[in-house]
């Protein structure tokens, strides 16, 4: 990994000087880049080394992470690879539009600096998917009540944070606290509750009789005669509304076939009597 003395503060410079004395001709073949305690106070654009992957930029002056001349483009805005960032020890200020581009980031130490923004810092980090492990350890920031949950909560893949292995525990209350609304409504919905009555079984068949006859009678009506059944429909009972209302506010129901009733093979053969089949309708409430 190259480096540097604490005399020079030229990045480019410092990694032109690593890869002729390693005989690194491309800058394709660079993939750790080491520029701890360099006294660094600016930071160039990586563009060209595409394939960097590890990068420590510790105990330097930073204040920002951006490009001199672009102060909104992020010094590793075309390095969609890194893995590990090494920032801690500087005086940055906010990483706010510098690293939610990185896709593969595992690793970012940003302890003892400048971080003041909580919410600025938490919208940055919540893009980045595969971030596991995380130091914001000695920034003003971790003095904000309630700064580990919302960490936890807004960034649910870090395992490790501050040096602290993330606990099933801590996501609970993390989900209690910023998701009140959601919880409330999921208790109310799907199988969210729980039920103190067994299945309720419906026996009666999906089409009886009586509505097969008066689909045939609707059928062979006249056009005028239908119109005056829609009009004025059959006033249903108690018990039918009752029943409507019931399915309606079912969390689940279902119809499937009594196989219990279907003849099998051998009956049919010798002929015996046997129940027509029919349908069960389950509702879950």
């Amino acid at each position: 990994m190259p480096s540097a003395d604490g005399h020079s503060n030229d990045l480019l410079q410092i990694i032109s000087r690593y890869m002729k004395d390693h005989r690194i001709k491309r800058n394709n073949d660079l993939g750790d880049l080491f520029l701890g305690n360099c006294a660094v106070k600016e930071l160039c654009d990586l563009e060209r080394f595409r394939y960097l992957r590890h990068i420590w930029l510790h105990g330097n002056r930073l204040t920002r992470l951006s490009v001199p001349s672009q102060p909104r483009q992020s010094f590793i805005h075309a390095n969609f690879r890194v893995a590990e960032l090494y920032l801690h020890d500087n005086d940055i200020k906010s990483i706010y539009g510098m690293l939610s581009h990185l896709p593969c980031l595992k690793v970012l130490m940003l302890q003892k600096n400048q971080l003041v923004d909580l919410d600025e810092t938490t919208l940055e980090l919540k893009p980045m998917m595969n971030l596991q492990v995380l130091n914001m350890l000695y920034n003003p920031l971790t003095q904000v009540k309630g700064y580990r949950l919302h960490l936890i909560h807004h960034c649910p893949s870090i395992k490790l944070l501050d040096r602290q292995g993330v606990t099933q525990d801590e996501r609970k209350k993390a989900s209690q606290r910023y998701e009140e609304k959601r919880n409330a409504v999921k208790s109310m919905i799907a199988f969210g509750r729980k039920t103190d009555r067994p299945p309720i079984f419906d026996a009666k068949p999906l089409y009886s009789t009586q509505d097969l006859t008066l689909s045939r009678l609707q059928s062979m009506g006249s056009t005028s005669e239908q119109q005056s059944y829609e009009a004025e429909p059959p006033q249903k009972s108690l018990q039918q509304l009752i029943k409507e209302r019931i399915r309606k506010k079912s969390m689940l129901e279902y119809t499937m076939l009594d196989w219990s009733i279907v003849p099998t093979r051998e009956k049919r053969i010798m002929g015996e009597v046997t129940q027509n089949p029919r349908n069960i309708t389950v509702t879950l409430r």
